[in-house]
């Protein structure tokens, strides 16, 4: 009777067990790099929403453009033309008096960031165009409003009247700067003119 070695069986047994323990170490470090990315994340969540409002009863179309330092290296702003970018979005775009578009006969438009980059952030207002020609060259007062929180328990408003006075002009709302965790810092407040690129190469046909 001839007999044959297990050893290539013990063998093939050690590789298998090898392959499978490799495998769940795999596993086991991507679960902790995933855990450590969301504890990471929630750790520094911040949000702040944008809200411009003026008289429910000025037919006037009065447009919010939002610019963060990861879409101000392409040149780009969240608006009506671009209601979304990586942090940001711009949840009503207002037209002033348009029934077509709007049955709520309140003027108001609202942006809203999530963990914004580190960086810049600006916020500029135009005046896009009067929808009642009673009212065209009438100064506009427009109220914008910034509420930031964070998890961390810190909390930061910021309300600014501000006089539009004449068709296409851009007026800088706010500026601010953002820490490398995401969260704002209150002493870089300001509201430094800053025009920003992608209004100008994007506007709707301005009303003459």
């Amino acid at each position: 009777m001839v007999k044959y070695s297990n050893n290539y069986q013990n063998t093939s047994n050690d590789v298998k067990l090898f392959v499978g323990l490799f495998f769940l170490i795999l596993f086991v470090v991507a679960l902790i790099f995933i855990n450590e990315n969301k504890k990471q994340d929630l750790e520094n969540s911040s949000k702040i929403v944008y809200t411009t409002s003026w008289g429910d009863d000025v037919c006037v179309d009065v447009d919010m453009w939002i610019e963060d330092s990861y879409d101000r290296k392409k040149n780009l702003s969240v608006g009506y033309l671009r209601l979304e970018g990586k942090h940001t979005v711009m949840l009503r775009d207002d037209r002033g008096c348009s029934p077509a578009f709007d049955t709520t006969n309140k003027n108001f438009e609202i942006g809203f960031s999530k963990n914004t980059s580190k960086g810049w952030v600006n916020i500029n207002l135009l005046l896009y165009s009067y929808n009642n020609s009673d009212i065209e060259d009438t100064p506009i007062n427009v109220e914008f409003s910034l509420v930031y929180k964070n998890n961390k328990g810190a909390s930061l408003s910021y309300v600014r009247n501000i006089i539009l006075k004449n068709l296409n002009e851009e007026v800088t709302a706010v500026n601010f700067r953002v820490n490398d965790k995401g969260f704002i810092v209150p002493s870089s407040i300001n509201t430094d003119h800053k025009k920003q690129v992608f209004i100008k190469k994007s506007k709707r046909d301005m009303v003459q």
